[in-house]
């Protein structure tokens, strides 16, 4: 019985090993994916940016072709950095109102304030005006803020603070520093 026991202890090891190494295997995979879809991006852009230089004023040389190179990179990080970064930003920017939101609510509720209680809904209404430059998810999120505060769902609205700590974050990874990415993982 007891060889019995320590057989299926040693089968059950080898399968744990087995399972970890089919998920580090993904996982190369899986990193492997990302910098081939950076590579793609960026010598894809930085390319078709030569080759529209090209276009406008021809090179004699291979030295000039190389600084043409040079500088359609340099050019490309410069669009990313300007455009990505900004996006990201804003998306931060928005995470971060919310979540101080969620926990002005959680103040409310546990105090019963009314003043804390009528500036939250001054914000909240501001926020879900449609006037005012939020994604439609964002405003989506007010509006079930609006409800958990009337409610009191502490529970709800503590989750929800992880969450949106959670996508901002996120709004910070260096991933987000590419088109190709940011469309590929949605």
């Amino acid at each position: 019985m007891r060889v019995g026991g320590g057989i299926i202890i040693l089968s059950s090891k080898i399968m744990s090993l087995i399972a970890f190494g089919g998920k580090m295997k993904r996982n190369l995979f899986k990193r492997l994916i990302q910098i081939g879809c950076v590579l793609i991006e960026l010598i894809g852009f930085t390319l078709l940016l030569t080759f529209i230089s090209l276009k406008i004023e021809a090179v004699e040389t291979t030295w000039a072709f190389i600084e043409r190179m040079i500088f359609s990179y340099g050019l490309y990080q410069i669009i990313v950095f300007v455009i990505l970064s900004t996006c990201n930003d804003v998306r931060k920017d928005s995470y971060l109102a919310l979540c101080t939101n969620y926990k002005e609510i959680e103040i409310y509720i546990r105090y019963n304030d009314n003043k804390i209680k009528e500036s939250i809904e001054k914000n909240i209404e501001y926020q879900l005006d449609a006037g005012t430059f939020n994604d439609k998810d964002i405003r989506n999120e007010y509006a079930i803020m609006k409800k958990l505060m009337y409610e009191k769902n502490s529970k709800e609205i503590e989750r929800r603070i992880i969450l949106t700590e959670h996508c901002m974050e996120e709004s910070t990874l260096n991933w987000k520093y590419s088109f190709l990415l940011r469309w590929i993982k949605g």
